[in-house]
């Protein structure tokens, strides 16, 4: 061998070399047939994070969708905290991909690898209703405007509707921050996005309509008290297991009054004073009245409040009381027409 050729042997055999892309790094394609290629990552949490995904639809356009990873491995993660992660998304798509409703985040397919597992979903770049309060807090603004909070509860309620009524299924963790809000120059108010499905669970058991698989999977580790603080039912800071829709209901309510005051209404920076302020259920009636949203419908929204922040569970409305107030006249659930297609077993 020359010296030449020796000395480019060694700078070569020297040199590093350029780290292997991981299978979910901005440019790779992944999918069932590589039909999507990742883009830039637009959120995280706990052991997932979702990234942008370009792909093409039937007619060869060009698409823009989101993809929800979970890692098998996280790094400093003990393999039991991966395993439990994997569990709990295998838990949610086992529920997710058979909901189909408008104001529900689409779950186009899922699919699992060595690396991860992927779930391919609607890409709603507006962010959360939780986002959407906040900038308009920093702005001085009080709650949203009617139209606004009257389209986004009735959203929100359609879906509750849905899963409830259709589905018998009680979501356990309704909040701002899982109600996304997709908006379209075509569609001046946008459209609300229900997420989140990995604390739901089937009432009763009663998985009626589904797969054994998916049935099974509503197991004994997911009948937990469940949900966020400030969002939680009266009943629930007890401990109790107790496993029914009023919980969603009173969820509901939390974030009606949220939308129209910008406010919740229960708040305090000590737990049990915020816990003895639930149990208590007085929520500020004169702040809904003084919002914009108030000063418009106030009488209807406080009686769908009084309703949905019942402390007792009995007597707590129902969906159905919530889709007939007042407050929600002349506007439609589309997805409550026979017609409409409430179960979708085409995904993969």
């Amino acid at each position: 061998m020359s010296p030449a050729a020796q000395f480019l042997n060694g700078w070569g055999s020297n040199s590093q070399t350029a780290a292997e892309p991981k299978p979910d790094d901005e440019g790779q394609s992944i999918g069932i047939n590589n039909e999507y290629v990742v883009g830039r990552q637009i959120g995280s949490g706990g052991f997932s994070l979702v990234k942008e995904v370009i792909g093409m639809d039937d007619n060869g356009q060009r698409i823009k969708r989101a993809v929800k990873i979970v890692r098998k491995t996280v790094a400093n993660v003990s393999e039991a905290e991966n395993d439990k992660a994997q569990q709990a998304v295998d838990y949610e798509i086992g529920i997710w991909r058979y909901l189909n409703h408008p104001h529900i985040l689409q779950l186009h397919t899922s699919f699992i690898t060595d690396f991860a597992t992927f779930c391919i979903m609607d890409l709603v770049e507006s962010g959360s209703l939780y986002d959407l309060l906040s900038e308009l807090r920093n702005n001085g603004q009080m709650g949203l405007n009617p139209e606004l909070a009257k389209t986004y509860s009735h959203q929100l309620a359609a879906a509750l509707r849905y899963m409830h009524a259709d589905v018998r299924l009680v979501h356990r963790d309704v909040k701002l921050e899982n109600c996304l809000v997709q908006i379209r120059p075509e569609d001046e108010c946008g459209s609300l996005k229900l997420c989140d499905f990995g604390l739901a669970s089937f009432v009763d058991g009663d998985a009626s309509g589904m797969t054994d698989s998916v049935r099974s999977l509503d197991s004994e580790d997911n009948k937990e008290p469940a949900g966020t603080l400030e969002y939680l039912a009266p009943e629930l800071l007890g401990g109790t297991t107790r496993k029914d829709y009023s919980a969603d209901i009173w969820a509901f309510g939390v974030c009606v009054y949220t939308m129209v005051t910008g406010k919740r209404p229960f708040q305090h920076t000590i737990q049990f004073k915020l816990v003895e302020l639930i149990e208590a259920g007085d929520w500020n009636k004169d702040l809904v009245l003084a919002s914009p949203a108030g000063q418009v419908d106030g009488e209807d929204i406080c009686d769908l409040l009084h309703g949905c922040l019942d402390t007792d569970p009995e007597s707590r409305w129902t969906i159905a009381d919530v889709m007939g107030c007042n407050w929600f006249t002349g506007l439609v659930d589309v997805a409550a027409d026979p017609d409409w297609e409430h179960v979708n077993n085409t995904q993969t």
